[in-house]
């Protein structure tokens, strides 16, 4: 919107745009627009992580929409349900670009993400040969490009008297990470329980034979990715030459957060076994982040973006 308030009324809806709760309902009508597969579960949705032990309560959010894939339907043997977390974020008006660094390339554990899944396992017999439901971290190509660290710039530096001219900031990007990742480690939890509780009463009982959880974040800011050779870094300055850098426009990226230690899953809780990469992926999680103009595209391709 270019226009500029004139009344009461006009700075009333300025003001309320600028806080992102009008955002947030697009976004929410996005799903409820989508195929029939998607179901919008709920807005203002708490959370909390870890699960309360006791008077020991984890540390609560409010999770901005949550929405689900159906695929089968529930009860069936088959029956799978994507768990999507969104967080929805209106950029600061002084930062209009958020800029990532792509993933070394020559990681090829860096280059990867993977989907966190909650499966049933009842055995023959469930109330005497119970096994509960256990958590798997499968490896799934590239959801756009990989990316490992960010931040928000202001898209334009061609004022020369301006003192804040090399300003930058992280703080959008941090807060939406953290608080997408407190919600689906507390989901996933919660429907870990669920599941176990279910399985102990038979497999008749149990909605979904498998739970995967995706925590997205949908922005206005416009995406950027940024990569360059390592080696052409000048080590005494710690600087590296204009025309050695790429600048990349994205519809959306996977963002590898680094998980805070309160928000890590323990190993007995998390895999089902111990490889060379358990830490690495109870450390980081991944996050798929999206421009708001390609949010309703994303809905449509995504499940084929995670099978592919």
């Amino acid at each position: 919107m270019t226009e500029k308030p004139s009344s009461i009324h006009d700075w009333t809806v300025h003001v309320l745009n600028i806080q992102g709760s009008i955002f947030e309902r697009w976004v929410a009508n996005a799903v409820r627009g989508a195929r029939d597969e998607w179901k919008l579960v709920a807005t203002q949705f708490a959370v909390e992580f870890p699960e309360p032990n006791g008077p020991i309560r984890g540390r609560e959010s409010v999770l901005d929409v949550r929405a689900s894939f159906q695929r089968l339907e529930p009860y069936s043997p088959n029956a799978i349900r994507l768990n999507a977390f969104i967080e929805c974020k209106k950029n600061n008006p002084d930062f209009i670009d958020w800029v990532f660094f792509e993933a070394d390339a020559s990681d090829t554990k860096a280059k990867r993400i993977w989907i966190q899944e909650v499966r049933a396992d009842v055995g023959t017999d469930a109330l005497t040969n119970y096994q509960g439901a256990k958590v798997f971290i499968h490896p799934l190509e590239s959801v756009g490009p990989v990316t490992d660290d960010g931040y928000e710039t202001k898209g334009t530096y061609d004022v020369p008297t301006e003192r804040k001219n090399t300003k930058t900031s992280t703080e959008a990007i941090s807060n939406a990470c953290h608080q997408v990742a407190l919600a689906t480690q507390g989901i996933l939890a919660e429907e870990q329980r669920f599941m176990k509780m279910r399985a102990k009463l038979g497999s008749a009982k149990i909605p979904y034979f498998s739970e995967t959880f995706l925590p997205l974040i949908v922005t206005t800011a416009n995406l950027k990715t940024v990569s360059f050779d390592p080696a052409s870094v000048d080590p005494a300055s710690g600087t590296v030459a204009f025309d050695a850098v790429s600048l990349k426009d994205a519809k959306w990226l996977s963002y590898l957060y680094p998980l805070p230690r309160h928000l890590q899953f323990a190993f007995e809780d998390t895999l089902t076994e111990i490889d060379n990469d358990s830490l690495y992926r109870l450390a980081k999680l991944p996050i798929i982040i999206i421009q708001g103009s390609a949010f309703e595209e994303f809905l449509q391709d995504v499940v084929t973006l995670l099978q592919s």
